[in-house]
């Protein structure tokens, strides 16, 4: 979700955000400078842009078959935070695969 800073709700949103303690970040307002985590804000809306940071797409591995009997994709096991981890935790099918899963954040 995008706020329109550009707005005075949309400030107000922005900053209190912040003293919930969401992540913020900051930039300055001329040229294309890149975001910046907020720590001490000065709420300078004329010379720095700020937001509330977005969240980052959630990442996991699985690994998948497909069932003999209806053909549906299967979860073998857990899911796993790594490569590694979901090799460890595979299971001993010859049609077992690996996949990668990231969250589409729209």
């Amino acid at each position: 979700m995008t706020i329109d800073t550009s707005t005075t709700a949309g400030k107000i949103a922005v900053m209190q955000a912040f003293e919930r303690g969401e992540k913020c970040e900051t930039r300055l307002s001329s040229g294309p400078t890149e975001w910046k985590n907020l720590i001490y804000p000065s709420w300078d809306w004329a010379e720095y842009d700020y937001r509330i940071k977005p969240r980052e797409p959630m990442e996991f591995y699985a690994n998948i078959y497909q069932n003999p009997i209806d053909g549906q994709l299967m979860v073998a096991g857990t899911l796993h935070n790594s490569l590694e981890g979901a090799a460890r935790g595979k299971y001993p099918c010859k049609d077992t695969v690996t996949i990668k899963v990231r969250e589409v954040i729209e």
